[in-house]
């Protein structure tokens, strides 16, 4: 029965396509290769009381979607990590992104993150004009537990051969504001990349189309030795931003190489 029933929505598919489908048999189709042998129209439906939604299915967390009843661990994983793969699909065929700008860098992170569950970490790495050469996820871990670690870091913009970079990590609690542990992390960083020619122009906070910018804040002025007790120490005074056109926040954007980042 469940083997004529997916040659059914498989025949559907091929004729129209998915944006006939509902959201069950859309979750349905997508266990296909991760359940093979089961009817997977039961556990879509699961999953969908569960979650609410197909957005709430997709930015579950991967425990949380292998404990509905039917789910495997392959199968939770694939889910729990499809958003990031499509994601990452999108941005790589558009060449030399431009991330010159807060506003434009902050764009491009709130794509890269979209609506994750849990804390991510990733480092941009930048070319001297400004454009992203490439990115990588350097930790993932549940909220307030990400890991900056600084070799790491330093050795993928080494790798990449990067003249800049931005680092970004989300706070899924909605709440944007720097913790104590990100502003120290963030002038750790700064000083050891300053040691190797490589300037850090950002570090950017994200949630679902807002971001907080360190450098609008004034907090990667101070880099180096002592720079992360005084970066720790800064009151934040200023708010987050949307992703609007308004890019040009100010009048005295630092020169990079002849390019503003502003």
């Amino acid at each position: 029965m469940a083997e004529g029933r997916r040659e059914r929505l498989r025949k559907r598919i091929r004729q129209e396509g998915v944006d006939g489908l509902f959201p069950h048999e859309l979750l349905e189709y997508m266990l296909y290769p991760y359940i093979p042998r089961k009817d997977t129209a039961g556990i879509a439906r699961a999953l969908l009381a569960e979650f609410g939604s197909l957005h709430g299915v997709f930015t579950a967390k991967e425990s949380r979607l292998a404990s509905v009843k039917g789910m495997t661990a392959t199968a939770a994983e694939g889910i729990a990590h499809y958003l990031a793969a499509t994601t990452r699909i999108r941005l790589s065929a558009e060449k030399k992104i431009d991330v010159s700008t807060t506003e434009k860098a902050g764009r491009f992170c709130n794509d890269l993150f979209g609506f994750r569950a849990v804390e991510y970490l990733y480092v941009l790495a930048l070319d001297q004009r400004l454009k992203l050469i490439d990115y990588k996820c350097v930790s993932i871990g549940a909220p307030g537990e990400t890991q900056f670690d600084m070799r790491q870091i330093a050795n993928i913009l080494l790798d990449c051969n990067a003249s800049a970079a931005i680092l970004a990590h989300n706070h899924p609690s909605g709440d944007l504001t720097p913790s104590k542990a990100d502003l120290e992390a963030t002038g750790r960083i700064g000083g050891i990349l300053k040691e190797l020619n490589i300037r850090l122009c950002d570090h950017l906070i994200v949630f679902e189309g807002k971001h907080y910018s360190l450098y609008r804040g004034g907090m990667l002025e101070m880099q180096g030795s002592g720079g992360a007790t005084k970066l720790a120490s800064l009151t934040v005074g200023y708010d987050a931003e949307g992703g609007g056109d308004d890019e040009e926040k100010s009048d005295e954007a630092p020169d990079f190489n002849g390019k503003s980042f502003v």
